[in-house]
């Protein structure tokens, strides 16, 4: 199950940098400017920070409901039983 998240969250902020990146693409571009060569690797995430931020809001939730309604082992700690 967490392998499964994890390969998940790969995908997911993957598409989010790649989404990013594509908005300011293409909302410079209608101003007929090209940022693609003036975009380096190390400023990708600053530029698309804020769709990063709403990846860990969701990620944080998504954590915090894990942690709260399933149970870790046979303990029964959580809300959920198998």
């Amino acid at each position: 199950m967490i392998e499964n998240k994890i390969e998940a969250y790969s995908f997911i902020a993957t598409s989010i940098l790649l989404a990013g990146l594509m908005r300011l693409y293409i909302y410079f571009k209608s101003f007929g400017i090209s940022i693609i060569p003036f975009i380096k690797l190390e400023e990708v995430t600053l530029l698309v920070q804020d769709n990063v931020l709403y990846f860990l809001i969701f990620l944080l939730l998504n954590m915090f409901v894990i942690l709260l309604f399933y149970n870790k082992s046979s303990d029964n700690k959580g809300l959920l039983k198998r």
